[in-house]
């Protein structure tokens, strides 16, 4: 696939169907639950904006968004995902790279995330390059070689009409 191509079948409003890593043996781990919620959006002008998260999330013991609880922040951290900056895809149409200019985790701002797009119908695969990968508070180990030695990230989406 060409860059313009690629960059024009990104665009538009992708909802989550799941996010999963997969280790070499063949454990797998749902990030976000077994039915995952959020959104993903392509816009022209260029910016990236995800916003995922686990679909039943408790809710907090106050509306008042300034005073949650530590364990109940901790939990719903853990559980909700939400960044936005630019995007660039590579030069052979089989990447895509998100710049995070704003994240929920500030340890991701000013950091870029190389992901391999693949396409079945109308779903979208983004496979996370694994040495920038995250696995719960621990950069995934990589072989001698630069590979990941653990775990492989994957997130799919299905395109969503307005």
């Amino acid at each position: 696939m060409k860059k313009e191509e690629l960059r024009s079948r990104l665009f538009g409003t992708w909802q989550l169907v799941s996010s999963v890593m997969r280790r070499e043996d063949g454990e797998i781990r749902d990030q976000l639950g077994h039915e995952p919620s959020g959104f993903l959006n392509y816009p022209a002008e260029g910016y990236v904006r995800a916003v995922l998260g686990a679909r039943n999330r408790p809710a907090l013991a106050t509306n008042d968004t300034g005073i949650p609880t530590g364990a109940e922040f901790a939990s719903e951290i853990s559980s909700f995902l939400t960044s936005c900056g630019l995007f660039t895809v590579d030069a052979f149409g089989q990447a895509v790279t998100h710049v995070v200019e704003v994240c929920l985790f500030p340890n991701w701002v000013g950091h870029s995330e190389n992901k391999t797009v693949h396409f079945v119908g109308e779903q979208l695969t983004l496979l996370t390059d694994s040495r920038r990968m995250n696995t719960f508070g621990k950069f995934a180990p990589r072989s001698a070689a630069g590979q990941n030695a653990e775990w492989n990230n994957s997130i799919d989406y299905i395109h969503r009409e307005a």
